[in-house]
């Protein structure tokens, strides 16, 4: 499962796509935010982010300071099984690359929807 967004009109290879997987591979949290309790609330209805709670999710991005877990946080038996499994995507020493750009690339979504002034559309 994972939270998708969309900029109204604009196609995936023009950055108008946003996808985040929950769990552990989830940015959010390593921002001190939470999809339902920071972002949902902001939204329409409808699943729309628009206008000043666009921009006020933004500053809330940008301005958070990312807390990448350790190796020691990450050290309980269902996430070392979890790191032995040959299908991951990533292993736990790739987390920080993986956490750095997930939140640079929501960064950049979010500031290309302000700069279109477009709606962003979610699915969760």
């Amino acid at each position: 499962m994972s939270v998708e967004l969309y900029i109204a009109g604009i196609n995936e290879d023009e950055g108008g796509y946003f996808q985040n997987a929950y769990g552990e591979m989830n940015v959010l949290p390593t921002l001190g935010l939470d999809w339902f309790e920071d972002f949902a609330p902001l939204c329409t209805k409808k699943g729309v982010l628009k206008g000043k709670n666009l921009k006020t999710f933004r500053n809330m991005v940008a301005n958070a300071e990312q807390h990448i877990p350790t190796a020691q946080e990450l050290s309980t038996p269902y996430i070392r099984e979890f790191d032995d499994l040959k299908a991951r995507r990533y292993r736990i020493k790739e987390w920080p690359v993986h956490f750095s750009e997930k939140w640079a690339e929501l960064l950049a979504f979010l500031d290309r929807a302000i700069e279109l002034k477009r709606p962003i559309y979610i699915s969760m």
